[in-house]
């Protein structure tokens, strides 16, 4: 938004639907480095068992904390990049469109609320987000 000086609730709607698209991505990311962490940790309590050697769980959690921030952050920065060169080349082309728009922050609200219902990682809880999405749309067409 501060990028491109954008202010209205449109652009910000914009901006946010561009941008939610990253909460999978990230959640993949994080499930991958968990079936990773969760390998070595199998590897390091199988060496440690047959060298009868001490537990020093803070080299595991150094490892996986450096190698969390090192690849989210490279990730984070090239969908950052990636965003800014997307709106870059789009924002002028849907720019008559968000300014006809009627968006309000209400709904900026509700699209906010929607990545929290995302974050929970609920198979179910996609199943009403998706119910509740379907009969809006049917409420508001028919």
């Amino acid at each position: 938004m501060h990028v491109f000086s954008l202010t209205t609730p449109a652009e910000a709607l914009c901006v946010a639907g561009a941008t939610s698209v990253l909460a999978r991505l990230f959640s993949g990311l994080e499930g991958a480095q968990r079936v990773v962490e969760n390998i070595v940790f199998s590897r390091y309590a199988a060496a440690r068992q047959r060298q009868r050697a001490p537990f020093e769980p803070g080299k595991l959690i150094r490892r996986a904390l450096v190698n969390t921030v090192v690849i989210q952050g490279l990730v984070f920065a090239v969908a950052l990049a990636g965003l800014i060169a997307l709106f870059a080349v789009a924002l002028p082309k849907v720019w008559p469109y968000l300014a006809s728009s009627r968006a309000s922050w209400g709904q900026l609200w509700i699209l906010g609320s929607l990545g929290a219902v995302l974050s929970l990682r609920y198979r179910p809880a996609y199943a009403a987000l998706a119910g509740g999405m379907g009969l809006a749309v049917a409420w508001r067409f028919f």
